[in-house]
């Protein structure tokens, strides 16, 4: 008798052991006198990947009107990611949870060099936007919000959500706190009844640069018509948004379109890339210390600010003005960092710039010149002198484009005759000058070596010029 009491306390032990771990189990059968517990799974925790799920809980926690699970990557079968779908029904804040309310087993190991989380993300469209929030599981207080920008439609790409530029109207990062829970809201500000049911997929979430990215680093020029190739990711803050987009001229032609809300601040702007800045640094000297862009304003006497910095922060920046002269056009405006905007410090030639930010209407609130929109292109080190605005509306034709370096050019009653063709790289080099008597149906435009890249063609005769872009592939 003492050995089966012995035995039963052992067994009632071992179930009160098993019991007092975080498990799912069965609900008992009626009639029915047995327990049974699910395999222990360990707790979710970066870097994120789905793939483990036979041994890591990843249970997520839906709201507003979003639906999540984990299955087979879109491109890739053998790859499981997570699918969330914002239904018709989704408030404008639906989100998903990554991990039970407990959190992660490690709090974020966010440090003054390191504010960002990147993650994979697969979107049906360019132009939305995706907040991250990250916050204390115990104490939701204790949050921060950032936002970036889908680029690419209906494939994946890597994007950087930097929480030292949090979201408007949330908290700013605060090293002292414990942040060990994260939630993502896809399409955010966008109610499922507005934008319809949407599908997206989440994929490789981890600390600072994580994956290494499948496009190369952003760099000058900035054309924004190689997207194939080049990582165009963008980091707006305070009430800015921006997505690549058709030029409002010319709809072949990709530039780079920013919106201003009605709640920007006075310092909204969009950082020409993520935070780990330019493939190269600009090389500013007392000589060389020029920039330009293409801009497009909905006014004129529009500030526009240009930013340049280092990387790693630390004050090591200079920033300068320029102000637009015409309304729903495109101009080129030059930026000379020699003449810092008032109340900024001066170039220092010795630091090392390799950061692009720009701010339109700079100075002035969402709130008192409502929303905007402006457009953005070929910014360029140096001035950029080949054409004039208004490439796109130019009405040159050329095909296919891009190519490999062979160009056919229709020949129309405009271009019969003696004619000159020029095309000039993004810095307004000739590379290529023709002279010729056009009387045939096209003219076939060779640029033999040409480099990968986009360049200006520009054919004259007499006082009758057009232009268009061309891209070499």
């Amino acid at each position: 008798m003492k050995k089966h009491l012995t035995l039963f306390a052992v067994v009632s032990l071992g179930i009160a052991s098993l019991q007092s771990v975080e498990a799912r189990t069965t609900p008992p059968v009626p009639g029915v006198n047995f327990f049974r517990v699910a395999l222990l799974k360990a707790r979710i925790k970066l870097p994120i990947t789905f793939n483990d799920s036979a041994t890591v809980d990843y249970t997520t926690i839906d709201f507003g009107g979003n639906q999540s699970e984990i299955t087979s990557d879109p491109s890739n079968a053998s790859n499981l990611v997570l699918k969330l779908i914002k239904t018709s029904a989704a408030e404008t804040w639906a989100g998903t949870t990554l991990g039970t309310v407990s959190g992660f087993a490690d709090p974020i190991p966010f440090s003054t060099g390191n504010t960002s989380l990147r993650a994979r993300v697969f979107s049906p469209s360019s132009g939305m936007q995706i907040r991250m929030k990250v916050e204390d599981s115990n104490d939701p207080s204790k949050t921060v919000e950032t936002i970036a920008m889908s680029t690419v439609s209906n494939g994946w790409q890597i994007l950087t959500f930097n929480f030292a530029n949090q979201a408007p109207g949330t908290a700013a990062l605060n090293m002292s706190n414990s942040y060990n829970k994260l939630s993502m809201f896809f399409n955010f500000g966008i109610d499922g009844a507005t934008a319809g049911p949407k599908t997206f997929y989440l994929d490789d979430v981890e600390i600072g640069e994580g994956p290494a990215p499948t496009k190369a680093k952003i760099n000058l020029p900035i054309t924004w018509n190689d997207t194939a190739t080049v990582d165009y990711s963008t980091t707006d803050f305070a009430g800015n948004l921006s997505s690549l987009a058709a030029d409002p001229v010319n709809p072949d032609n990709i530039v780079l379109k920013i919106n201003r809300s009605e709640v920007s601040l006075e310092y909204a702007g969009t950082t020409l890339g993520t935070d780990f800045g330019l493939a190269t640094a600009i090389p500013l000297t007392q000589t060389d210390h020029l920039m330009s862009a293409r801009v497009y304003t909905p006014a004129a006497g529009t500030r526009v600010r240009l930013k340049v910095e280092n990387i790693s922060g630390g004050g090591v920046n200079v920033e300068t003005d320029q102000y637009t002269t015409v309304a729903n056009q495109w101009e080129n405006l030059t930026f000379d960092f020699s003449q810092n905007a008032t109340g900024t410090p001066p170039i220092n030639y010795a630091n090392v710039h390799n950061k692009v930010v720009i701010f339109f209407d700079f100075g002035s609130t969402g709130a008192t010149i409502g929303p905007k929109t402006y457009f953005l292109d070929d910014v360029v080190f140096g001035t950029f002198t080949s054409v004039t605005d208004g490439i796109a509306s130019s009405g040159l034709r050329l095909f296919p484009n891009p190519s490999h370096g062979t160009f056919m050019i229709p020949v129309s009653d405009a271009l019969s005759g003696s004619t000159r063709v020029t095309v000039t790289d993004q810095l307004g080099r000739d590379i290529q000058t023709v002279l010729t008597v056009l009387n045939d149906q096209t003219l076939n435009l060779e640029l033999p070596g040409a480099a990968t890249g986009s360049y200006i063609c520009k054919v004259q005769k007499g006082d009758k010029v057009l232009v268009s872009k061309l891209s070499v592939q």
